[in-house]
C-alpha cells in the first residue's frame, strides 16, 4: 500500500484498540467493524485509482493544436 492510500487505512495500534474496545462493548461492536472494514475498501480503492492513473499518466501527450469543446467555450468568455 503506498503512503496516501495509509493515510486513509485505519493504523495498526489504532486498529487493535479499536477492536479491543469492540470486544468489551459488543454493543459497538458492528460499527467498529464497520467503519474498520470501509476504511480498507476506501485505501484498496485509492490505491487502484493511483495505479489507473499512474498507467495513462504513462502516455505521451499529444497535442492536436486544437481545443476541445470545453476548452473554447472557456476561452471565448
Amino acid at each position: 500500500m503506498r503512503n496516501f492510500a495509509k493515510l486513509i487505512a485505519v493504523p495498526p495500534h489504532i486498529e487493535r484498540v479499536l477492536r479491543a474496545y469492540a470486544k468489551a462493548h459488543v454493543e459497538d461492536a458492528h460499527w467498529i467493524e464497520a467503519c474498520l472494514k470501509f476504511r480498507q475498501a476506501v485505501a484498496e480503492e485509492f490505491e487502484r485509482l493511483l495505479c489507473a492513473s499512474a498507467a495513462v499518466m504513462d502516455f505521451p501527450e499529444v497535442d492536436d493544436g486544437e481545443l476541445d469543446p470545453v476548452e473554447q467555450s472557456s476561452a471565448a468568455a
